[in-house]
């Protein structure tokens, strides 16, 4: 029998009704993501933010479940320190703050670590943790917020102050049986073991016990750079190899700015120094520090020769609020220039006496010494008695860095100009060139140190 129209449509009507076809459900891997932000490390593997993050570690925020194409407002604030950027979403509502160029904001364009190094400090920040603040404003209100803490100390590491007669510092051990490859960390002019604490509390990170040694302007020492034993390491390099859990026949030296010359010093001298890292340093001796016409070390209780004063002041300049900004360069360059060649001879560390790999770091723009050019007397020196060519030894100056050479993770706002009382000390520099210096040279001193110290299979080539 044959069905009019009307009958087969009424018919397929009462079949749909009674028989409904289901809906088909969205695969979970279409539903668009909740809107949240994720840190990411180095290597894109997801961050535990419920547990406190080392302030060096390499950190991505991203932004997911925004809208295709969305511009928003990211801030970061920790303390009192902020930084803000206008950036835009992907096609896929995805924002990577570290590769999204900024429209404005603190930075500008792509810059990896921008969201940190442009944070504008108020105040130099404290060891210890702190929380830092993730925000992502929508249409001009907070959408998104993500806090986590941050530290310098990491749980993996314990830190013991050491007060003795020869030895003055801090002991920071990598939890473990080891045996533990170690580091003497030096800092710079101020001679305590403030700057160089953050360091050491990085290293020990990667496996290396570290003392954090003060070598003058602390309790029972010296109260200014000048005339200080270079004994004073030989003793703590002693100490350190006769602690439990230590191997005594991998020790190492890493010093910054005077520290860096002092490590150059001790390690020439000091046969039990396998490699020696220096930042920003000095392959000549100079002279003390309040007065540059006196030495600033002494060996076996004789002074050691130095380049001599020109007689040159640091550069002052006063602004129109009345502070002062000091420039230093022309003190060491002025120097150098008007040394006679013997005495400049006489000034030079017998670096070829080091028993391990060098590894100096200097800075284009350093305006407290020429680093890259007294460096390169160093890794001269080197090549001239084929340590260079035994030992692989490294010369790395970095475009756009200042004298401050610290450790990642925080702002660089200020690492050009460091406020000392009501004086500005101008260490020259970029905030971004310093941010990518401290991030190279983290990941130069942890593969020389591991070559140097960790490595069983690195032999230097036979002279």
């Amino acid at each position: 029998m044959l069905l009019r129209p009307a009958t087969f449509a009424s018919l397929f009507f009462s079949f749909a009704c009674a028989h409904p076809v289901p809906a088909t459900a969205t695969p979970a891997s279409f539903r668009e993501p909740t809107p949240a932000i994720r840190l990411l490390g180095s290597r894109g593997e997801a961050l535990d933010v419920k547990k406190p993050l080392l302030r060096a570690t390499e950190t991505r925020p991203v932004v997911e479940g925004l809208d295709a194409g969305e511009w928003v407002t990211f801030r970061a604030k920790e303390g009192l320190s902020e930084s803000w950027a206008r950036l835009r979403a992907s096609e896929q509502g995805t924002l990577d703050v570290t590769r999204a160029p900024a429209l404005e904001g603190t930075w500008e364009g792509a810059d990896a670590e921008a969201w940190l190094w442009s944070m504008r400090p108020v105040s130099e920040r404290p060891l210890g943790p702190s929380p830092l603040v993730l925000t992502v404003e929508r249409k001009g209100k907070p959408a998104l917020t993500l806090t986590v803490n941050r530290t310098d100390i990491s749980p993996e590491v314990t830190v013991t102050a050491v007060k003795q007669p020869q030895v003055n510092g801090d002991w920071v051990m990598p939890r473990g049986d080891g045996p533990f490859p170690a580091l003497i960390v030096l800092g710079g002019a101020e001679g305590s073991n403030g700057a160089s604490l953050r360091r050491a509390l990085d290293l020990a990170t990667a496996g290396f016990a570290c003392l954090a040694l003060s070598y003058f302007g602390d309790d029972g020492l010296e109260p200014t750079l000048s005339k200080i034993p270079v004994e004073r390491v030989g003793e703590a390099l002693t100490w350190v190899a006769a602690q439990p859990h230590i191997d005594g026949q991998r020790l190492g030296l890493v010093g910054d700015s005077r520290g860096g010359e002092l490590a150059l010093i001790a390690a020439a001298n000091f046969r039990q120094v396998r490699a020696v890292a220096a930042i920003v340093p000095s392959g000549l001796q100079w002279g003390a520090l309040k007065n540059p016409n006196e030495t600033a070390w002494t060996l076996g209780g004789k002074p050691l020769a130095f380049v001599p004063w020109s007689g040159v002041p640091a550069q002052s300049v006063r602004d129109a609020w009345g502070r002062t900004t000091v420039t230093s360069l022309g003190i060491f360059t002025s120097s150098l220039s008007r040394a006679s060649p013997s005495k400049v001879a006489a000034a030079t560390i017998p670096v070829e006496n080091i028993s391990g790999p060098v590894l100096l770091i200097g800075a284009k723009d350093d305006q407290v010494w020429p680093s890259c050019q007294l460096a390169e007397v160093a890794r001269a020196r080197l090549a001239k008695h084929d340590h260079l060519e035994r030992y692989g030894d490294v010369l790395r100056c970095f475009e756009g860095a200042g004298h401050r050479i610290g450790v990642p993770g925080s702002s660089t706002m200020s690492h050009s100009r460091e406020i000392i009382g009501d004086t500005l000390v101008n260490k020259g520099g970029t905030p971004q060139g310093a941010a990518r210096a401290e991030r190279e040279t983290r990941a130069m001193l942890r593969a020389h140190f591991e070559r140097a110290l960790k490595s069983y299979f690195f032999n230097p080539k036979p002279t």
